[in-house]
C-alpha cells in the first residue's frame, strides 16, 4: 500500500522556486502599492510597456541572410526590415517581444506563389531601436510599412495581427489580411499581466486609468467590435480552438464584428506552432493569392 507521501504528485523543486519568488514580488509589489502607488504605477507602466528581446534562433538568421535588409523611416528612428523576391508584396506582422523573422516559414511559399516578401521589427523589437511601445504605436508601424513598400497583402499574428485591424481601420487602405490568433481586446494582455503582477484591484484600476492618460491608450475604441465593423479589407481568420493565450471566443468576436472576415479553426498548432504549420502557411498563401488576382498588383 502506497503511503501518503507517495501517493503525491511530484513537483519540481524549480517550480517551486519559480513560485516563490514570484509570490515574493507579488507581495513586495503589493506593499509598495501601499505606501508609493504612484511611484508603483510608473514602474509597472514601464514594466507592461517593455517588450523581451529574444535569442534569435540560427533556422531564422539564416533565412534573413538570404533577404535584402534595410531601414524604414518611423518618425525619428527607423525600424529594421528585410525584403525578398519583386513581385506584389506581402507584410509580416509579428507579435509583441517577437520579431520579424518568426516568419521564416512563410518567405518560400509566399515568393513561390509570385509575391515579394517584407518583414520587419516593430519599435523596440528584435533590431529596432527603443526600449518600450504599446498597441497605437505597432498599429502606426503596420500602417508605415505596407505604405513605404506599396504592399497589396499583410498577415499579422497575435498582437501584431490587432495592430493590422486597428491600422486598417485608422486609414490604411484596404488590402487582404490573415490575422493568426488575433486578440479581439488588448485588456486582455494588461489582465494578464496584472495577474501576474498578482496587483490588488485598486492598484489595477489606478495602473489601467494611467496606462490611457501616459499611453495614448482609448481603451473603448480599441476593441474589434468597436472598430472592426468599418473595415473594408477582407480578413481570413486562422486560430486554433484549444489555445491558451488568446481564448478561442477572441477570433468569433473579431469574425463577427468585421464584415469581411472568414473564422477557420486550425486544430492543434498552439499560439507559436501556428507560424510554422504548413497546413496554416497554404491557406494564408491561398488567400492571398485569390484576393489579390485583379487588383492591377499581382
Amino acid at each position: 500500500m502506497k503511503t501518503a507521501s507517495q501517493q503525491l504528485p511530484k513537483i519540481s523543486t524549480n517550480v517551486l522556486f519559480s513560485d516563490f519568488k514570484q509570490s515574493l514580488r507579488n507581495s513586495a509589489l503589493s506593499f509598495a502599492g501601499l505606501v508609493a502607488p504612484m511611484y508603483t504605477v510608473d514602474f509597472l507602466i514601464r514594466r507592461f510597456a517593455t517588450p523581451t528581446r529574444h535569442p534569435v534562433p540560427e533556422r531564422e538568421l539564416d533565412v534573413l541572410k538570404t533577404g535584402h535588409r534595410f531601414t524604414i523611416p518611423f518618425g525619428f528612428t527607423e525600424l529594421q526590415a528585410w525584403s525578398w523576391g519583386d513581385g506584389p508584396t506581402i507584410v509580416l506582422s509579428h507579435g509583441w517581444s517577437g520579431r520579424g523573422s518568426q516568419f521564416f516559414k512563410f518567405v518560400r511559399p509566399l515568393l513561390d506563389a509570385g509575391f515579394s516578401v517584407v518583414v520587419y521589427d516593430a519599435p523596440a523589437h528584435g533590431e529596432s531601436p527603443g526600449e518600450m511601445s504599446n498597441y497605437p504605436e505597432f498599429a502606426k508601424a503596420v500602417r508605415e510599412v505596407v505604405e513605404r513598400v506599396d504592399a497589396v497583402g499583410v498577415v499579422g499574428h497575435s498582437f501584431g495581427s490587432m495592430a493590422v485591424g486597428l491600422a486598417l481601420a485608422q486609414g490604411l487602405r484596404p488590402i487582404p489580411a490573415v490575422l493568426l490568433t488575433m486578440p479581439a481586446d488588448p485588456r486582455h494582455y494588461f489582465d494578464l499581466f496584472t495577474q501576474r503582477a498578482g496587483l490588488a484591484p485598486g492598484l489595477k484600476e489606478q495602473m489601467f486609468r494611467e496606462i490611457a492618460n501616459r499611453l495614448n491608450f482609448d481603451w473603448p475604441n480599441l476593441k474589434a467590435s468597436v472598430y472592426a465593423p468599418n473595415i473594408k479589407s477582407p480578413a481570413l481568420i486562422l486560430q486554433d480552438p484549444a489555445e491558451t493565450a488568446v481564448p478561442w471566443d477572441h477570433a468569433t468576436t473579431v469574425a463577427q464584428s468585421w464584415p469581411g472576415a472568414k473564422l477557420v479553426p486550425v486544430h492543434g498548432v498552439g499560439h507559436f506552432k501556428i507560424l510554422r504549420t504548413p497546413e496554416v502557411i497554404e491557406q494564408t498563401v491561398e488567400f492571398l493569392k485569390s484576393k489579390t488576382q485583379g487588383s492591377g498588383r499581382s
